[in-house]
């Protein structure tokens, strides 16, 4: 998972080269939804971090790729314990609307490689296991210009 985030860092750096280039990155809440089926105890939410850069094809059109960490979740049924993350590299198109002056609409799409790791454990014995996934992508928010260059922007992302 190194190489991808590897690239990804380094596209990111060389679109703040440009002039119509942007990065971003944001930190929040996720809820994710593994099969929680026999176990006493599923936490299914924690923090999750996004970096994404994009390059605006005109004023509201942007093609964007991002990382996405989504956190773990937590799963427990004495005296097994287990855990489940996952990630996902995205790329697809951004659509901007001016609602104000100082503020813009956003709308994301696009498609997702999910990788799921999980494990679980019960004393000296243990069991893991990754699967990955293509799958689509769409979120909505709304930034608000600071400056020229920087901007405050709130937004929901779903990945099924």
């Amino acid at each position: 998972m190194k190489k991808p985030l590897l690239a990804l860092c380094t596209l990111l750096a060389c679109s703040s080269a440009l002039a119509q280039g942007y990065v971003g990155a944001s930190l929040g809440l996720t809820q994710q939804d593994p099969n929680c089926g026999g176990w006493s105890s599923c936490d299914k939410s924690d923090t999750g971090l996004k970096i994404y850069g994009g390059y605006k094809l005109s004023k509201e059109w942007a093609l964007e790729l991002a990382y996405t960490d989504f956190g773990s979740v937590s799963l427990r049924s004495s005296p097994v314990s287990g855990s489940y993350s996952a990630t996902a590299l995205s790329a697809g198109g951004a659509f901007f609307l001016p609602l104000a002056p100082k503020l813009t609409g956003i709308a994301r799409f696009g498609l997702a490689s999910v990788d799921a790791d999980y494990s679980a454990s019960a004393g000296p014995f243990g069991s893991s296991g990754s699967e990955s996934s293509i799958e689509p992508y769409f979120g909505l928010g709304a930034a608000y210009t600071l400056t020229p260059t920087l901007s405050l922007t709130g937004s929901f992302d779903y990945m099924n």
